[in-house]
């Protein structure tokens, strides 16, 4: 059987009958995780073939079946859309995870990642308060929230589009070191339209997106949504990363699920109460203020129920 010959960036290649499957994993021991749209692996690369995107041969393989989703597109469309749109970005943004290309084999599309520590959560787990390292400090923290707004601005300002992410969550952040920068990864939710200048309900929008928990008000039930999306998630992992650094991660967990139970919470939000709804998160802010007063205050505006009054991830970058 012939080699394969990837080249980065390359999402277009389709492997033929006559090429051997490049990639050595297990279905089992070598699941990272799973969402909506596929199964992310380590994996390793098969030496015999042609490689022009790694050092190594370790990688991340997210594996996506050849099925549609809600808007009748793939989702491994909807991915590789989203991938092309940020390629010139992502090749130079710190903060956004290194994607080497893709290609297709038999009723599968494999997206190759750079291979991280662990995500987000994971970390959080791992480093609260009792076993930190004295590294994770008020300046290191500010350093990755800001390098994650800049990273987002820039998926915001791709030239002549509008890409929003909408599925911004600390599983699809990742940890690659404390000398590293968190990295935001998995586009399976992401749209890519025309460009637009506006930034609110009137920008170009999607039905697609991922995890409710971090979904704005304005985006639940079937109801689209924009780039202002992102930056409430955003908001959601800046307000837990406070509470995880200044509490710890059994704090971070009580606090989630007082969210979660709040009977407002499961309503249309469009109709209920948002005293009701954001009560939790408000007595939190308050808690936190002491201490983060600078970033409480960039973090209340991202969470702002009112989508065009959210600011940008530029102004979220300078203030945080």
């Amino acid at each position: 059987m012939s080699p394969v010959d990837l080249k980065l960036g390359d999402f277009d290649l389709v492997l033929t009958a006559n090429q051997k499957f490049p990639l050595i994993y297990d279905n089992d021991s070598d699941r990272i995780g799973s969402g909506n749209s596929g199964s992310v692996y380590r994996a390793t690369l098969n030496c015999s073939h042609n490689f022009e995107v790694l050092d190594n041969n370790k990688v991340a393989v997210k594996v996506i079946p050849d099925k549609d989703i809600t808007t009748g597109e793939s989702a491994a469309t909807v991915e590789i859309r989203a991938l092309k749109a940020i390629k010139n970005i992502s090749s130079t943004n710190p903060n956004i995870a290194t994607c080497y290309g893709a290609f297709k084999h038999d009723d599968k599309t494999y997206v190759l990642f750079e291979l991280a520590t662990s995500d987000l959560t994971s970390f959080m787990v791992d480093n609260s308060i009792v076993n930190r390292s004295v590294q994770i400090n008020l300046p290191w923290l500010r350093s990755q929230l800001r390098g994650l707004a800049q990273a987002l601005h820039a998926v915001h300002t791709v030239p002549d589009k509008s890409v929003f992410h909408h599925d911004i969550k600390p599983e699809n952040i990742l940890f690659c070191g404390l000398d590293q920068p968190f990295k935001i990864t998995d586009w399976g939710c992401a749209g890519v339209k025309p460009f637009s200048g506006h930034f609110g309900l009137g920008s170009p929008s999607s039905k697609v997106k991922g995890n409710p928990f971090y979904t704005p008000p304005e985006c639940r039930g079937d109801k689209p949504s924009s780039r202002s999306h992102d930056i409430w998630s955003l908001g959601c992992v800046f307000l837990e990363l406070l509470t995880w650094y200044s509490e710890g991660w059994d704090a971070l967990q009580t606090f989630r699920r007082k969210i979660e139970n709040n009977p407002a919470y499961k309503t249309d939000w469009a109709n209920a109460d948002k005293s009701a709804l954001l009560g939790d998160v408000l007595d939190k802010m308050v808690f936190l203020n002491a201490n983060f007063t600078r970033q409480i205050n960039v973090i209340c505006r991202m969470l702002n129920v009112v989508p065009a009054a959210r600011p940008q991830a530029q102004v979220v970058a300078n203030g945080i």
